[in-house]
Order: C-alpha cells, then sequence, then structure tokens
C-alpha cells in the first residue's frame, strides 16, 4: 500500500494529520508495510525567509480580519493540536518559507529518515520556533535525524531538488489540490484534511481489504 502525503511545514493541520495517521498505521499495525511517500505542497510561496512577524499579524492581513480575531484562530488551532498530543507554541513561530526544507525532505535516503525529518520540521516550525529557510537551522535538523550533512550543505548551496518539489507542487494542481494535508491511497482514496484517527484507520483498513482483495482475484 502506499500512501502519499502532500503537506508544508508550516501548516498546524499538516503536523497534526500526519501524527493521526501515523497513530492509525500503529494502531492498523502497518506502520513498516505502508510506503508513505512525503509530496511537497507550500501554503504561501512568497513567504519571506526571514521575519519578525508573528503568525497571527500574517493571518490577520491574509484574511483581512483584526490582530484579535486572528490570534483566536491561532489559539484555536493549538488548542486542537494540544488534543492531539501536540504542544504548539505559536508565540516562537517565524512564519518563514518552507520551500528549501522540501529540498531537504527530497534529500532524505530512506524511510526512517523521511520520518524522522518529517516530525522533526513540524516539531521545529511549531514548537521549537525554528527559522525552516535558515541552511543552518535545515543541516542542524538534518544531521540529528542522520542525513550527511556535507550533502545536505550541498544539497542547500546548489539548490539541488528543486526540480522535484517543483513536480510535485505541480501534481498538486493537476489532482485540484487547495488545501493540505491532503492523502492520497494507492492513487484512488483520498483522506482531506486533518481527520480524526478513527477516520484514518477506516479509510486504510477498507482501502487496504480491496486492494488485498483484488490481488486475489
Amino acid at each position: 500500500m502506499k500512501i502519499e502525503i502532500w503537506s508544508d511545514y508550516s501548516c498546524p493541520f499538516c503536523y497534526i494529520g500526519k501524527t493521526h495517521l501515523d497513530k492509525a498505521l500503529k494502531e492498523l499495525n502497518l506502520t513498516e508495510e505502508v510506503n508513505v511517500v512525503v509530496r511537497a505542497f507550500q501554503l504561501d510561496p512568497s513567504a519571506p525567509k526571514e521575519t519578525t512577524e508573528t503568525t497571527a499579524a500574517v493571518l490577520a492581513q491574509k484574511y483581512g480580519v483584526s490582530l484579535q480575531h486572528a490570534t483566536k484562530m491561532v489559539e484555536d488551532v493549538a488548542a486542537k493540536a494540544k488534543r492531539s498530543g501536540i504542544t504548539m507554541k505559536y508565540e516562537k513561530v517565524k512564519p518563514t518559507n518552507t520551500f528549501d526544507a522540501h529540498r531537504v525532505m527530497k534529500a532524505a535516503k530512506d524511510k526512517g529518515q523521511k520520518e524522522a525529518l518529517m516530525k522533526a520540521l513540524f516539531k521545529g516550525y511549531f514548537e521549537d520556533g525554528l527559522n525552516l529557510s535558515d541552511p543552518d537551522v535545515l543541516e542542524n535538523i538534518a544531521k540529528i535525524c542522520g542525513m550527511d550533512v556535507v550533502e545536505v550543505k550541498y544539497v542547500l548551496k546548489n539548490d539541488s531538488h528543486r526540480d522535484e518539489v517543483e513536480s510535485d507542487l505541480q501534481y498538486a494542481k493537476k489532482l485540484g489540490i487547495r488545501g493540505v494535508p491532503y492523502f492520497l491511497i494507492d492513487s484512488k482514496t483520498v483522506i482531506n484534511g486533518a481527520q480524526s484517527v478513527e477516520t484514518f484507520v477506516e479509510t486504510i483498513r477498507k482501502a487496504y481489504i480491496e486492494e488485498k482483495n483484488r490481488r486475489e482475484l
């Protein structure tokens, strides 16, 4: 079984959705069996590489609402994340560009590195307040996840894997993906958004049984 995930490391619902997916796969005892393909998506391609603005300020400007309303939006998301065991510290979040983080993900060699890196990037952004556009930050995260730092330095310096990231973005457009997280199971079944663990379990179980029955015909 293959599950493709379109997500962005600056997307709180992507962090929640990936957490729910992991719990569902563990419950179904499919963690090792399922091939999870990480695909890139950018909520804000124009986001800067450095900023002093808060997430609430960015949301207020984006949606044309008051800072107070935007702050409430952020608090509501943090509360939802908390219920999933995630502690988001929005007062520390730096809403910067994530393109380079997606390029580093493309450099990950195996399933273990990819899983560790995805979790570390989400945690770095939402819990540790790290700037995911900073090469030093990305190199350090990659090192912790067992990646070759020399290779990661080369990737960031030479714009490597840009084509792969842009290919994911174009594929998302082709599929009509307008929001993330977006989960595509065996190129057929879609789970859209940060659905409950129960929804992931039910949908994945059904898709798994259908594929198993198809193979046995």
